[in-house]
């Protein structure tokens, strides 16, 4: 699985539904590490998300 940077990533999250995507895990808080977010993309790849704040 792929994890892209992201600056905010409720930004990114709220495109998902837009674009044929689904959110299958929303923004989950990782302590120190900061957050991630799992989607799936309008071709079923699975796609991670991940950010400082």
């Amino acid at each position: 699985m792929v994890y892209f940077a992201s600056e905010e990533i409720n930004a990114e999250l709220s495109r998902v539904d837009a674009a044929g995507g689904k959110i299958l895990r929303p923004k989950t808080h990782l302590g120190e590490f900061g957050y991630i977010a799992l989607i799936e993309d309008s071709e079923g790849n699975l796609i991670g998300l991940h950010s400082t704040k």
